[in-house]
């Protein structure tokens, strides 16, 4: 047996390939119909080709990720599309999101990997940059309803119960409590104008282009896998 593993994946992504920005456009229909290679997030019909040893594209069903057979209906990022396309899957498109295209993080991967490479490992410098590279990500997907944590008696547990929700605790001591909440505000109203330091379309292309990228090792003839995850096979 081999195992393979693929360095610094999604900073790799995340420095080759061009991401989703500016301006959002809604579709329906199949909009290859009027544009050539159009880049976004579309809802398709897909059909999996009937053989092959490693189906690529992957859905969400009963809160697991499975990798289908047959025709099923899924939103998908385009390029992890037209990738599928090279292994035989078709696809038609029923709705969807247009986005510009940028590479926003070449500069900012270059100037972090340089930092790693010329540190020595058990330096600040060496994690720092390897955290950076590897978080940034991960943070765009982050969700903006973040909970509040505190630690409290009994008698404040009581109160915070009463007037919070999605509330969890954890028991630390005699009378000593560890809560989680979101706050309770019904009359809450996001303006057109808030602005969030994330984006959930920079996030999902990220992984998307690390799919990508790990197609190549799953199909190869000749070659039988037994494992693999998001960045390494077996």
């Amino acid at each position: 047996l081999y195992h393979y593993d693929i360095n610094s994946l999604y900073p790799t992504s995340m420095f080759r390939y061009d991401m989703p920005v500016g301006n959002i456009k809604y579709f329906i229909g199949n909009i290859l119909e009027i544009m050539d290679n159009p880049f976004g997030f579309f809802r398709v019909k897909v059909t999996a080709p009937k053989f092959i040893d490693n189906p690529i594209l992957q859905i969400r069903y009963n809160d697991r990720t499975v990798s289908p057979l047959g025709t099923f209906t899924s939103w998908f990022f385009s390029e992890e599309l037209f990738n599928a396309e090279k292994y035989g899957y078709q696809f038609e498109i029923l709705e969807g999101y247009l986005f510009e295209k940028e590479n926003i993080f070449k500069d900012y991967v270059s100037v972090l990997h340089e930092m790693k490479q010329s540190s020595e490992k058990s330096t600040p410098m060496y994690l720092i940059s390897k955290l950076l590279m590897n978080s940034l990500y991960g943070k765009f997907g982050m969700t903006v309803d973040l909970a509040t944590h505190v630690i409290v008696n009994s008698n404040k547990l009581d109160k915070l119960i009463e007037s919070k929700c999605k509330i969890t605790t954890t028991e630390l001591d005699d009378d000593l409590f560890l809560v989680s909440y979101h706050e309770i505000n019904e009359n809450k109203m996001i303006e057109d104008d808030t602005e969030y330091d994330i984006s959930i379309g920079v996030a999902s292309a990220i992984t998307a282009y690390s799919r990508v990228l790990m197609t190549q090792f799953k199909n190869l003839p000749n070659n039988k896998i037994y494992y693999t995850d998001t960045d390494s096979a077996i």
